[in-house]
């Protein structure tokens, strides 16, 4: 017995497998396997998440819920494309509920109070 494919491909990116490893992504004929250690977005994320790829735009591969955007050069030439996280120093950070504040909140009427 023969096994045919039914109609045509029409995605041209897919994630074909995830492993322990990295994910196997599919890209117009041709399979990549990204490793977690070069592309660690994809390490806890959730299967829904990694399987959520879209071309944007020619060789430039979208994950709008991991917030992820990866040219196909950066897949095949991870070494050019350092993974180095820089932080805004514009930034706010917000503390989280469990978070210890270590300056003392004063009250506007505590501060009117002392002059």
């Amino acid at each position: 017995m023969k096994l045919e494919t039914a109609g045509t491909n029409i995605s041209e990116v897919s994630v074909t497998d995830i492993s322990p490893f990295g994910i196997w992504l599919y890209y117009r004929g041709n399979e990549f396997f990204l490793d977690y250690d070069e592309f660690p977005w994809f390490r806890d994320s959730s299967v829904n998440a990694v399987f959520q790829v879209y071309e944007e735009s020619e060789g430039h591969l979208r994950w709008d819920k991991l917030d992820v955007d990866l040219s196909i050069d950066s897949i095949v030439n991870p070494q050019l494309y350092p993974n180095i996280y820089h932080r805004n120093p514009n930034t706010t950070l917000i503390p989280t509920p469990n978070a210890t504040l270590k300056t003392k909140i004063c009250s506007i009427p505590t501060i009117l109070e002392k002059k």
